[in-house]
């Protein structure tokens, strides 16, 4: 088709970012057979976007949108307070807010707050997964680790969370066939 994988991975993490912070309403099933990428009609070196099968939307009220903006701007900016505050509005507690940001980011709570790296440098730069970067093993270790706390932080959790904790998984998918960085922490970081 002759679009650059950047631009596309860039339009789908773009739109979700919007549906899930601005509009508040989320396609909540994104994978290779609802996402149609075409050239788009005004600009075709440009890629189009359309969202197929909208059997799974979920409506995301105003509180929890404002509340998973913040454990987002809180995360990004190493600021643990506000990731602790606003991850307590969205189900976990005082002592399971950095299981849920990890569990958000897919990195420990060290790697989140780079204790060793230079405070200035915003979140993102730590948090993005680098194109042929498997942590797999490592995941599954810790999902091991702590599956009850997992479980529990789980169940705790309002519907509209886990759906958006689905779709960012999908979207990480999606990322990694196009071959293309994962950017959805910039394009996060740009929306919140």
């Amino acid at each position: 088709m002759g679009l650059d994988p950047k631009d596309v991975s860039r339009i789908v993490s773009r739109t979700f970012a919007d549906q899930i912070f601005k509009h508040g309403f989320l396609h909540c099933d994104p994978h290779g057979g609802n996402i149609l990428v075409r050239r788009h009609p005004e600009r075709p070196t440009k890629p189009q976007l359309v969202l197929l099968d909208h059997g799974l939307y979920k409506e995301l009220g105003y509180r929890f949108r404002i509340d998973y903006a913040h454990l987002w701007h809180g995360l990004m900016t190493r600021d643990e307070s506000e990731v602790q505050s606003s991850a307590v509005g969205l189900g976990a507690d005082g002592e399971t807010f950095r299981l849920l940001a990890a569990m958000l980011t897919l990195k420990s709570w060290k790697q989140i707050v780079g204790a060793d790296e230079v405070k200035s440098k915003l979140a993102f730069d730590r948090l993005e997964m680098k194109h042929g970067t498997d942590n797999s093993e490592e995941l599954r270790g810790y999902v091991e680790q702590y599956f009850p706390e997992i479980s529990e932080l789980l169940s705790s959790m309002p519907r509209e969370l886990l759906l958006v904790m689905k779709t960012n998984d999908n979207l990480r998918s999606i990322d990694r066939a196009l071959g293309a960085p994962l950017n959805t922490w910039t394009i996060t970081a740009e929306t919140v």
